[in-house]
């Protein structure tokens, strides 16, 4: 196959029985543009985040052992960002700590970005 060296560069983070990992990523993604224009869409959010971070903790699939703890900790990051988005659209109310935490969860990956 004339792509193999070609994928084996981009997938060359994860360990050889793992190669199929960034699939899961890909279906994850699918099923959250799928639902963003349904009501319940937080609450999908939710379950797929926390089976994301399920499997990243189950398989550690990266041959570096702090690529699975970064990429477990980014996961948990979106995690309770949407918890906290989904209690409070629940609540119907809008909390200044609340959206306070929010914002300063979505900074978290864009410092790990610029370091």
């Amino acid at each position: 196959n004339k792509f193999k060296p070609f994928l084996d560069e981009f997938q060359s983070c994860y360990k050889k029985s793992y190669r199929w990992y960034p699939a899961i990523y890909f279906m994850a993604w699918l099923i959250i543009v799928g639902v963003d224009s349904m009501a319940i869409y937080l609450t999908i959010y939710t379950v797929v985040f926390f089976t994301l971070c399920v499997l990243l903790a189950v398989f550690q699939p990266y041959e570096v052992r702090w690529l699975n703890t970064v990429d477990m900790l980014l996961l948990l990051d979106l995690l309770v960002t949407t918890m906290l988005l989904l209690r409070q659209t629940l609540l119907d109310s809008e909390s200044v700590v609340i959206t306070g935490m929010v914002y300063m969860l979505m900074l978290i990956p864009l410092v790990f970005i610029s370091a």
